[in-house]
């Protein structure tokens, strides 16, 4: 939403499993008089396997809701090559990275540098995790949830 705001001609897509969050985000669009949002209630793993998300979006942002090799495989397949994924992360997440660079790899992408930054009025600190989209995602990605929690890349 912010960077709709901050740039009203984007294009936005949301997507979330859970319907409160979504409509929240619609209230908020709404409040704020951010128009043209697409809010899509429904599992990255799923809609990721759909013609016109699948490798499609220019930039793809994720706040830290799994851990890497997880959230890599949940979101890297809706980035079109050439596209970026921006993946919230705490600063302490070296290792983290680390072991997902297989699976960062295996998806189509490649890490590129990390920004760090700080929460305004706060003594909080995060980690913008930068992965670029350098090919399209190979079929059989992403895989169903169980099996990307059981068995990560």
């Amino acid at each position: 939403m912010v960077l709709k705001m901050i740039n009203p001609t984007i294009a936005l897509t949301v997507l979330d499993g859970t319907g409160k969050k979504l409509d929240f985000i619609r209230d908020a669009a709404e409040t704020l008089g951010i128009m043209d949002v697409a809010i899509l209630h429904a599992r990255a793993e799923e809609q990721a396997l759909l013609p016109g998300f699948r490798d499609s979006f220019d930039l793809v942002v994720s706040r830290a809701v799994a851990e890497m090799r997880v959230l890599a495989e949940l979101t890297l397949p809706f980035a079109k090559p050439g596209g970026k994924l921006i993946a919230m992360k705490t600063t302490d997440c070296e290792e983290e990275l680390r072991a997902a660079n297989r699976a960062v790899s295996v998806l189509g992408g490649k890490f590129l540098k990390p920004f760090a930054y700080g929460i305004p009025d706060s003594d909080l600190n995060r980690l913008a995790v930068l992965v670029e989209k350098i090919h399209e995602t190979p079929d059989g990605y992403p895989r169903r949830f169980s099996k990307i929690q059981k068995h990560p890349l």
